[in-house]
C-alpha cells in the first residue's frame, strides 16, 4: 500500500475515532509513563516542543504553560479536540510526509509516539523531523519493531483485522531504523524494545522500538535550563 493510501486510510480511522479516543487510550496504549518521563527530563520554561501525531494532545496537555507546544495530526477532528484541550497550543492538520513549513520554526523537543505504526518511508519522516529540530534538540519516537522469535513481530507487514478502512502496520528492525537515523543526521541516545499497545482484536501486545535521538550541536538555552534528566521506564 503507498504511503499516501496509508495516510488516507490513518486519516479516516482517527477521524472516526475521535469521539472515543481519549477515553480509550490509556487502556490500549502502554507508554504515556514513558513519554511524560522524557518530556519532563527535557524541558523547561520557554522550550519549544513538537507534537508529531498528537491525536488528542493528552501527552503534552499538562506540560506548563510556558512551555510552546506545536501539535500535528493528520485527522482534523483529533486536532479539534487537541486545540480543545490545550486552548494555547498551536494545533495543525499536517502530513508527516511533508516537511514543517519555515514559518514554524524550530522545537527543543519533540515526540512522535505510536504514531508511525503505518509509515512506509521512514527515510523520509526522519529527515524532516531532523531538521524541526534545533541543534542539540531531542526527539523520542517509536516503530513497530521486527524481531525474529517475538510473536507478531517477525514479517515486515501486518493488516490490522479490525481496521476499515484497510491499514497496515509497518515492521521495522532496529538495524534499518539506525541507517534512516544516520542518513537524517540523528545520533542515538537510547534505544529500547518495549511496550507499545495491546491489540485485543489479536490478543496481542505489540512492542515498539523506542528510540531517543539527537541532533548534534550545541545545546540550546532553553535545553540549559532543563532539569536533571531522568532514566526511561523500564
Amino acid at each position: 500500500m503507498s504511503a499516501e493510501r496509508q495516510e488516507q486510510s490513518a486519516r479516516a480511522l482517527y477521524g472516526e475515532m475521535a469521539a472515543l479516543y481519549e477515553a480509550l487510550a490509556d487502556s490500549v496504549h502502554l507508554y504515556r509513563e514513558r513519554v511524560e518521563a522524557f518530556l519532563a527530563a527535557h524541558t523547561g520554561p520557554g522550550a519549544r516542543v513538537l507534537d508529531v501525531g498528537c491525536g488528542p494532545g493528552t501527552l503534552t496537555r499538562g506540560l506548563p504553560a510556558a512551555v510552546h507546544v506545536v501539535g500535528l495530526d493528520v485527522a482534523p477532528e483529533m486536532v479539534a479536540l487537541a486545540q480543545a484541550g490545550r486552548p494555547g497550543g498551536d494545533w495543525r492538520v499536517h502530513s508527516y510526509y511533508a516537511p514543517l513549513p519555515v514559518a514554524a520554526g524550530t522545537f527543543d523537543v519533540a515526540v512522535a509516539a505510536g504514531c508511525l505504526d503505518a509509515c512506509v518511508d521512514m527515510e523520509r519522516v526522519l529527515g524532516h523531523l531532523a531538521r524541526a529540530l534545533r541543534p542539540g534538540g531531542r526527539l523520542l519516537f517509536s516503530v513497530c519493531e521486527r524481531r525474529r522469535g517475538v510473536r507478531g513481530h517477525g514479517r515486515r507487514v501486518r493488516r490490522l483485522r479490525w481496521s476499515e478502512p484497510p491499514l497496515e502496520l509497518r515492521f521495522w528492525s532496529a538495524a534499518e531504523v539506525r541507517r534512516s537515523l544516520a542518513r537524517a543526521g540523528l545520533r542515538v541516545r537510547h534505544h529500547a524494545f518495549a511496550p507499545g499497545f495491546v491489540s485485543e482484536m489479536e490478543r496481542l501486545a505489540v512492542h515498539y522500538g523506542w528510540w531517543e535521538v539527537e541532533r548534534p550541536g550545541a545545546v540550546t538555552g532553553s535545553a540549559r535550563r532543563r532539569r536533571p534528566a531522568a532514566g526511561p521506564p523500564p
